[in-house]
């Protein structure tokens, strides 16, 4: 179980790598070229634009992905890392204080791996790529997108409720997201 469950915790970080990206890439993403890429052809420009007309829903999309993978994650913690940590960690906090203490520093390590691995590497790569990285992602943010669709849906109308509770009309594509 402890392989298994640390394989496991590696394939979610970078899974949510995976929509860490998706969404910076398709907030920085520059709409004129990638319109101009999608009038000359491009596929993949013509999938990014897909995407950009359901923009929010989208967002929406990647949110759910990085909220259950960094859920997951955290609850795979305990049988994988923290199982490794407990013979090296017994011996310098007793044997009373080594799960809690293996757990602590099991969810720290993990904490830290999935912000560098699996969002800030993806930030900063989506950030300084956008049209590449969109380009790049748009077939599987749009499968994600149609498998998905009727969870991102429902939790998307919620929000949408509560945000015109709020007094604000939500709207499902940003007009200007960069000049």
């Amino acid at each position: 179980m402890t392989t298994a469950a640390l394989i496991a915790v590696l394939v979610l970080i970078v899974a949510n790598g995976f929509f860490v990206a998706a969404e910076f890439a398709l907030v920085a993403v520059d709409r004129t070229k990638v319109e101009r890429d999608a009038a000359e052809g491009r596929r993949r420009a013509r999938s990014t634009m897909a995407l950009l007309r359901r923009l929010s829903f989208h967002l929406s999309g990647a949110q759910l992905g990085i909220t259950v993978t960094s859920l997951l994650i955290g609850l795979l913690t305990e049988p994988s890392i923290a199982t490794l940590l407990r013979p090296v960690l017994e011996p310098l906090v007793g044997g009373s204080a080594v799960r809690v203490v293996s757990l602590a520093v099991a969810i720290a390590v993990a904490t830290i791996v999935q912000m560098v691995v699996g969002e800030l590497i993806p930030k900063g790569l989506a950030v300084a790529r956008p049209e590449s990285a969109a380009y790049l992602l748009a077939p599987v943010v749009r499968v994600y997108g149609t498998v998905f669709g009727p969870v991102i849906g429902f939790l998307q109308g919620a929000a949408n409720r509560a945000v015109r509770l709020l007094g604000v009309e939500p709207t499902e594509e940003l007009s200007q997201v960069r000049t």
